[in-house]
C-alpha cells in the first residue's frame, strides 16, 4: 500500500468516526431542547444543515455523500504524495474547526452537543497525531 493511500484511508476513518456520531445523535433534536448560543449565523446555518434533520435517513445520506466526496478527492490526489498531504491537511484542519465548534457550543449551552464525544477523543488530539502522520511520510 502506498503512503498516499494509507494517509487517505486513515483520514477517511477519522472523518467517518466523527460524522457517524452526528448521524446517530440528531443535532436537530439537541437544538430544540437546549438553549442556543447568541450566534445568529451559526444558528441559521445549523437549522439548514442536513445533519440537523430529524430524519435518520437524511443524516445518513449526507454522511454517505460526504464520504464519497472524500473518496473522490483521495482518488484524484493519491498519485501524488504532496497533493495527498495538502488535501488531507485541509480536511483535517476543517475537522479541527468543527471539533472546536462542538466543544464551544457545548460549553456555551452547558450540554453535550452531538459530535462532542468524538471532538474530544479522538477529536483534537487525534487530529494533531494525524497531521504528524501525514507530514512524516
Amino acid at each position: 500500500m502506498t503512503p498516499a493511500l494509507t494517509i487517505w484511508l486513515i483520514t477517511l476513518v477519522f472523518f467517518l468516526t466523527h460524522q457517524m456520531e452526528e448521524v446517530v445523535y440528531s443535532i436537530g433534536a439537541w437544538r430544540e431542547s437546549h438553549p442556543r448560543p447568541a450566534w445568529r449565523r451559526w444558528t441559521a446555518w445549523l437549522s439548514r444543515s442536513p445533519l440537523a434533520s430529524p430524519d435518520l435517513r437524511i443524516r445518513a445520506a449526507t454522511v454517505v455523500g460526504q464520504a464519497a466526496g472524500v473518496i473522490l478527492l483521495g482518488a484524484a490526489t493519491s498519485e501524488s504524495l504532496i497533493a495527498t498531504q495538502l488535501a488531507t491537511t485541509v480536511l483535517t484542519a476543517a475537522l479541527m474547526l468543527a471539533f472546536v465548534m462542538h466543544i464551544t457550543a457545548s460549553i456555551l449551552t452547558r450540554s453535550a452537543m452531538p459530535g462532542l464525544a468524538t471532538s474530544i477523543l479522538p477529536g483534537l488530539p487525534g487530529a494533531v497525531m494525524l497531521l504528524a502522520f501525514i507530514w512524516t511520510r
